[in-house]
């Protein structure tokens, strides 16, 4: 049975060095690190790639396709040599990172891959991972919306699909699809336009929707097949992994840290002053507001309206950063929905804008001055994924999403390095939320219990 351990402790508790430091007393074991960005997998490895280069590959000695360049500035550098993890690259018949991450993990190497990556193992990665600890640097998703729907309509249409005894998760009839099967007992599936589909349904993968969207879904049986699980990340609760974990009865532990004076939330909470102005606030004052699917009314009804919404997150914006906080550009960060963000730019802060769910960077950790302009829910899709396994999606789950959202982007900021900052949060809710969490509501059990 695989092991699954949780480390949830705030950012910058020392979770990757508390890991890093068990490979090296450990360097016999093999290791595969996910994380969500190549930077942090360069980061973890030691290793270094040309910070023009948009795909961050890892740069090799003297032109050499086997030795990396190495951070010498990296004070672990000489036992991270040591563990020589790899890096996935398209040097393969097939051209692809996903082939080569499998060829590293069947020849036994040490391994460093993004989330992206990772969810792209199919059933042949799982009879070479058993050997291997997967270490997770915050939640991989868990779920996405698939642009299969059309293939998946024709394929349940003529039989070449159809939907388990749960009535959401598709399978795949191979017996409908071709003669080559019949013939030659080749899998009919190999060299069709539906080859991908067939063993993601072989996987229990694609979820279908009340016939309107596909789901893709992370297997289980890909986390099954390590030996062992880590996962590092902060407020595990508010995650869609732990609500999977739920869904699929999925046990784990929590770890904790060696060192000692591990933070809680209300120790560092005097260092976040959000802003109190009702006028300021105005545009979030109803439970709803700000949220993606509030735009409900028009001008002097319960909710402005989107133009209006996105005027007053404008200028309000604007008031902050330009008049009251008067900061200067590399000390400003905010977010809000995609489909605000042009208008609330308006060409002038596109630099300074950090998507609401980025997790792992620490590329913002001199910023001061910070406007989360949104209102956060977990997506009804994935809602309705979870609940076709009889798992209660309660107000709870939401409130838990809502402040593990916010917190990890807050976390991106000075306030990882115990500097103050200065957050515009003009959401009722998510200040109601962050006033919780200030006070201890969200500490997971292992600090309950300490």
């Amino acid at each position: 049975m695989t092991e699954i351990v949780v480390y949830d402790f705030l950012c910058g508790q020392g979770k990757s060095t508390e890991i890093m430091n068990t490979m090296l007393n450990n360097p016999y074991d093999k290791y595969c690190y996910i994380a969500p960005y190549l930077t942090e997998c360069h980061r973890f490895a030691g290793t270094v790639f040309d910070k023009d280069d948009s795909r961050k590959k890892p740069l090799f000695v003297d032109g050499s396709k086997i030795m990396y360049q190495y951070n010498e500035k990296d004070t672990l550098i000489e036992k991270k040599k040591q563990l020589n993890f790899r890096h996935p690259n398209t040097r393969n018949k097939d051209g692809s990172k996903a082939t080569s991450l499998c060829s590293l993990l069947s020849s036994g190497y040490n391994v460093v891959s993004t989330h992206a990556l990772f969810t792209e193992l199919g059933s042949n990665a799982l009879d070479c991972a058993n050997e291997y600890t997967l270490v997770i640097d915050e939640t991989v998703n868990i779920y996405e919306i698939d642009s299969s729907l059309a293939d998946v309509k024709y394929c349940l249409k003529e039989d070449i699909m159809y939907l388990d005894e749960d009535g959401i998760t598709l399978r795949f009839n191979r017996k409908n699809l071709g003669k080559s099967a019949k013939e030659n007992g080749e899998d009919s599936a190999v060299g069709s336009r539906y080859e991908d589909l067939a063993f993601q349904c072989d996987l229990g993968q694609l979820l279908y929707i009340d016939g309107k969207l596909v789901i893709w879904e992370l297997s289980i049986d890909l986390l099954k097949a390590f030996k062992k699980v880590i996962i590092l990340t902060y407020m595990f609760r508010g995650s869609e992994m732990y609500n999977y974990f739920e869904k699929k009865g999925v046990e784990y532990t929590y770890g904790k840290l060696s060192r000692d004076n591990v933070l809680r939330s209300v120790d560092v909470a005097h260092l976040i002053e959000v802003v109190d102005d009702d006028k300021l606030n105005l545009v979030g004052e109803y439970e709803q507001s700000l949220c993606a699917s509030s735009v409900k009314g028009k001008n002097g009804g319960k909710y402005l309206n989107k133009e209006a919404t996105k005027k007053a997150l404008k200028n309000n914006l604007h008031n902050l950063f330009n008049q009251r906080w008067k900061c200067g550009a590399n000390d400003r960060m905010w977010t809000s929905f995609d489909d605000t963000r042009t208008f609330i730019a308006n060409g002038k802060y596109g630099k300074q804008f950090l998507s609401f769910n980025y997790k792992a960077t620490n590329d913002w950790m001199g910023v001061h001055h910070l406007a989360f302009l949104l209102n956060v829910y977990m997506n009804p899709m994935i809602k309705r994924a979870l609940n076709s396994k009889g798992l209660e999606i309660d107000k709870s789950v939401d409130e838990q999403y809502a402040i593990s959202t916010l917190i990890q982007w807050i976390f991106r900021s000075a306030v990882r390095v115990h500097e103050p900052i200065k957050l515009y949060l003009p959401s009722s809710r998510m200040r109601n939320l962050l006033e919780r969490w200030k006070q201890g509501e969200f500490d997971n059990e292992v600090l309950e219990n300490e």
